[in-house]
């Protein structure tokens, strides 16, 4: 999807600040929805996928006046908020680590004693 330029997106949104993209293009086929608040938009950088914004809101989908330009927290400027949340080791995500083998076990026996109730008629 392409990004805009936020004076070209002003004809379109009002309010704009510097903490947002916006994306699209002036015909109705590709868009963010309902439900799609808070979904990523990607962008290439030196050959890797990066997280450029999130969805914040856009035209109703059934709106008679639809254009498909969305409007996008701009993701780069929040990163330093970002890291102090996370893990200030690494920028890798390391996919939960020891916390998931840590509730692994748990969720068995969580499944057993649903199982357990679900026999007896509880």
């Amino acid at each position: 999807m392409p990004v805009i330029s936020l004076e070209k997106c002003q004809y379109y949104w009002d309010d704009l600040t510097n903490n947002m993209i916006c994306a699209g293009s002036v015909s109705p086929e590709k868009d963010a929805c309902s439900g799609d608040s808070g979904g990523p938009l990607t962008a290439r950088q030196d050959g890797d996928i990066r997280l450029a914004g999130l969805v914040s809101y856009g035209m109703s989908c059934d709106s008679p006046y639809r254009h498909s330009i969305a409007v996008y927290t701009r993701v780069s400027n929040f990163s330093g908020w970002i890291k102090s949340y996370t893990d200030k080791k690494s920028s890798i995500s390391s996919g939960g680590g020891s916390f998931v083998w840590t509730l692994f076990p748990l969720l068995g026996l969580l499944l057993l004693r649903k199982k357990y109730y679900l026999t007896k008629g509880i």
